[in-house]
Parts: C-alpha cells; sequence; structure tokens
C-alpha cells in the first residue's frame, strides 16, 4: 500500500501515460514544457550551451544561490525520464531544496534523450559537462575537490554509469555519487514485480525504455551503457541512494548498493515504505515525501561536510 497522502494528482496523471513509444512522446512533449518554468526566485539561472565531441552543443541549465559565495560544492545534476525524455528545467524545485540546505552550484546537462538518439549520446553529453564543469568550477565559485554527480531515476542510472566511466578516464575526480531510485538494470528478472496499478513508471515502459537507449545494441549492451551489468565497482566514488518500496527498480538499487559495498565502496540505500517512484518530486510534501527529504537533505549536507578528493 502506497502513503495515502501521497496519492496525489500528478501521480495519477504520470500513470495515464501509455506504455507505447507514442506514451513515451507524450511524455517527452510535457517534460519538453517545462523550459518555459519560471525557475524559484531565490536561485540564480545560467543557461548555456558548450561544444560536444561530435561538433554539436549541448545546452547546460547552470544554477546557484543568487546570494554570492565561494568555495561551494559543484553538482552534476541530470534528469530523469527513463532515458527517452526530459530536460534540465523540471528539476527546479529539487535544485532549490538541496541549495537551500547547503549552497551549491547545480550544472543540468539537456543530454540527448534515445527518442532523439540511442547510447551513448546521453552518457557522452553528460560526461562533456562533466568535464566542462571541472573546467569552469573556480570560475564559478565552486570547488574542484568537491565535485558531485546526482541524478533521478534515469538519471541515477547516467550517474552511475558517468562514475565508472570517470573512474576509468582518471580525468575528473568525483567525490560522491547520488543514484537515486536509479534505472540500473535492463534484464527482466531484475524487476521488482508490483502491482501494476501502482507503478508510476511501468515494467513494460521499463522495457520499452532500455529498447530505445539501446538502440542496436540491446542484445549485447556495450561497456557503460547498463551501470549493473560492470563487472568492477572497485574505486568509485561513495554512494548514497534511496528508493520506496513500491518501486520496480527496488531490488536492482539494492543489488547494486550490496555490489558496491562488496568492491570496497562506501555505499547506503535508504528504502521508504510506502513510496513509489518519484514519489519526492510528485508528492513532495506527503508524509512519505517529507521523510525522504528530510533524509535526502541530510545526506547531502554530510556530504558537503565530509566528502571530497583531489583533483
Amino acid at each position: 500500500m502506497i502513503d495515502p497522502t501521497a496519492n496525489t494528482l500528478g501521480y495519477r496523471a504520470l500513470k495515464t501515460f501509455p506504455d507505447t513509444r507514442l506514451g513515451l512522446r507524450m511524455m517527452y512533449a510535457a517534460l519538453r514544457l517545462t523550459r518555459f518554468v519560471r525557475p524559484p526566485s531565490a536561485l540564480h539561472v545560467e543557461k548555456l550551451r558548450i561544444p560536444r565531441r561530435d561538433g554539436g552543443k549541448v545546452r547546460l541549465v547552470v544554477v546557484r544561490p543568487k546570494k554570492t559565495a565561494m568555495n561551494m560544492p559543484v553538482v552534476l545534476h541530470i534528469h530523469g525520464g527513463g532515458y527517452a525524455a526530459g530536460v534540465p528545467e523540471q528539476d527546479y524545485e529539487i535544485v532549490r531544496r538541496y541549495i537551500s540546505a547547503a549552497p551549491g552550484i547545480f550544472v543540468m546537462p539537456d543530454y540527448r534523450v534515445s527518442l532523439k538518439a540511442p547510447f551513448p549520446a546521453a552518457l557522452y553529453d553528460c560526461y562533456d559537462a562533466l568535464i566542462w564543469l571541472r573546467d569552469n568550477a573556480r570560475n564559478l565559485g565552486g570547488r574542484l575537490d568537491q565535485i558531485f554527480i546526482m541524478g533521478e531515476s534515469a538519471g541515477g542510472g547516467l550517474t552511475a554509469s558517468l562514475c565508472q566511466m570517470a573512474r576509468d578516464k582518471g580525468e575528473v575526480g568525483i567525490a560522491c555519487q547520488f543514484p537515486l531510485y536509479a534505472m540500473l538494470d535492463d534484464r527482466p528478472d531484475q524487476w521488482t514485480e508490483i502491482e501494476n496499478s501502482l507503478l508510476a513508471w511501468s515494467k513494460t515502459k521499463n522495457r520499452l525504455g532500455w529498447k530505445l537507449y539501446l538502440g542496436q545494441a540491446i542484445a549485447d549492451p556495450p561497456n557503460y551503457s547498463v551501470p549493473a551489468r560492470a563487472k568492477a565497482l572497485h574505486g568509485l566514488p561513495p554512494a548514497v541512494g534511496f528508493i520506496g518500496d513500491h518501486d520496480g527498480f527496488l531490488g536492482q538499487n539494492l543489488a547494486y548498493f550490496d555490489l558496491l559495498r562488496s568492491f570496497g565502496v562506501d555505499a547506503r540505500l535508504q528504502v521508504f515504505k510506502g513510496a513509489y517512484h518519484g514519489v519526492d518530486i510528485l508528492a513532495p510534501n506527503s508524509d512519505v515525501g517529507k521523510a525522504i527529504w528530510d533524509y535526502a537533505i541530510e545526506e547531502f549536507k554530510r556530504a558537503v561536510e565530509t566528502c571530497s578528493v583531489q583533483n
């Protein structure tokens, strides 16, 4: 049973999108409209475009407190949307909550979603944004030794993949990662069976999302495309996550955090009873939403106080 206070209009509306490519396109169109949402008044927002490796441009939304500060953590924040949809602006309220608790700079890439281009487009766009973040951290007032990566759902999956890629390339040191209710594993047996009527993101949508993201490589996913398939997780940054017990990603998140710990990574995952996928966004003021945000803010503040790495 989900928390009855979390049965919001947004939750019910999300479940109405059909479990088809058309449904994902409808989600894509709805989320694109958030580009025109005004950011919270407490935030300073700058939008820019940076070069990407194929000669195109990656759009970035850079968010920081209006009251200037120096030596702030710098967070690459990656939006969710099943790898298929989404824009940075949909997460203004998420970023506002973190910045209100511990001032920081959030760099949010508008990566190419899988409805436009399959893997590795999204991951490469996020990595190019990470390199830009590294090169511009000090000019933004950020700490080069406190670069975090954070994302929800598919953004959590990209967070995990990006940390694996950053470790292997050795170009950027990541102080902490936050893969939140992350979309980590394409394998059907890694889906947690939950009554379909309670799911904000269904098993069918999930299968379609992975099919679009992996494209022709779906039979043999390449390195970094499916973070849970990685063979070695040693040397990764500390990981913090949370997930609801009514989330189809529950099992794969538990397994991934267990695997991180088996490789010596400091990894903490909190499971919230009565929480569905994305309840922190769709019902932040519900009983379980408030509990999640209390946990998320405390863990973010703890990371700011304790996590750093030499770059």
